[in-house]
């Protein structure tokens, strides 16, 4: 699972650790955050609910940062994901 919160937040701005998700990497900007679902995360159940809430806090925002996660997208992939952060530092991970 990932979020791209659009434009690269403030360097203040961070992840809080939940009982639900993992902070697995973030992008070169702050921009993408990478998650995994902890094992036994007992609301991350797709067979048992057809919604899945997901829940994500950060601490240190401006209010640039607040709107930015405010119109954020969600990624959520099927199959593991080592990390997305690729999706936006791409040029960075492949060089030309």
């Amino acid at each position: 699972m990932a979020i791209d919160v659009v434009s690269p937040l403030s360097e203040s701005a961070h992840f809080v650790d939940s009982a639900m998700m993992t902070l697995t990497s973030v992008s070169n900007q702050n921009q993408l955050f990478s998650f995994d679902v902890k094992q036994g995360a007992s609301l991350f159940d797709g067979s048992v609910q057809t919604r899945v809430p997901v829940i994500l806090t950060f601490e240190g925002v401006s209010e640039s940062d607040q709107n930015a996660i405010e119109k954020s997208t969600l990624y959520y992939y099927q199959d593991p994901v080592v990390g997305a952060t690729c999706l936006v530092d791409r040029f960075d991970c492949y060089p030309t």
